[in-house]
């Protein structure tokens, strides 16, 4: 019984293990990991929290990253042309795994528009449909949850990371994050999955990729003025960092 008890515990302690929060920055002249760490006061040192540097891409642009095994390989653009580097991660802590939207008829989208306009994102029992006039539907089990016109632009292509601007969704799969496009600028909006209720946060730079933290509560994303992040709880948004891109590092 005591076996039983102790393998219980164990199970229970990985499940609730709560995995280390990373950004891989990029600062133009080096690729670092670094901890997220925000402390009580909202505060996060950037320089105190650099975990490694990984490599030197002066003259290239980090664009994304993959995982190979415990090797993270990293996507460089330099002069239009993507390379990779590999990088042996063996002593970084557990990390998320990402949420994924599975999404299907991008290609058609982004391109012309022809023969089946609608872009179609899955998670599970999950379907969220957006056609080119807008229209946002959310299904679950093909039960119709809920329809909205908020002028939402979606674009889907390559990798993770590489030109990524599909809806990103919660952790807890509870709240969807999309770019809302009006005739002057761009914003990302907040819709609950179950309710339908829509929340426009902040000002977000077309083009660019947008991120939920590993605990969702943060919001990577770009603004005119540059990277920052938004406090989803106390609804503050952080100053630039000095960083020329950066991505939540997710598996």
């Amino acid at each position: 019984m005591k076996y039983v008890l102790l393998i219980t515990f164990l199970l229970c302690s990985l499940f609730t293990m709560k995995a280390q929060s990373y950004i891989l920055v990029d600062d133009g002249m080096k690729l670092r990991l670094c901890y997220f760490n925000m402390d009580s006061k909202g505060n996060f040192d950037y320089y105190d929290n650099i975990k490694c540097n990984l490599v030197d891409i002066y003259g290239s642009r980090f664009v994304g990253y993959n995982w190979k095994g415990d090797s993270l390989v990293l996507f460089l653009e330099t002069k239009g042309k993507v390379i990779q580097k590999t990088i042996l991660l063996d002593s970084i802590k557990p990390v998320s795994i990402l949420p994924n939207l599975k999404a299907s008829n991008l290609k058609t989208l982004y391109y012309g528009r022809q023969k089946d306009p609608n872009a179609e994102y899955r998670l599970g029992n999950l379907k969220i449909q957006i056609n080119t006039h807008g229209w946002v539907e959310c299904y679950r089990e093909d039960s119709l949850l809920w329809q909205k016109h908020p002028n939402i632009s979606s674009f889907g292509i390559g990798t993770l990371g590489l030109g990524y601007q599909n809806p990103v969704i919660t952790p807890d799969g509870q709240t969807l994050l999309l770019r809302y496009a009006t005739y002057f600028t761009c914003y990302l909006v907040e819709i609950d999955v179950n309710t339908g209720k829509q929340r426009k946060i902040v000002r977000n730079k077309i083009y660019t990729p947008f991120w939920y933290s590993p605990d969702g509560r943060y919001i990577l994303y770009t603004s005119k003025r540059g990277l920052r992040i938004y406090d989803r709880e106390t609804r503050k948004k952080f100053k630039d960092f000095g960083w020329r891109d950066a991505f939540w590092l997710y598996r």
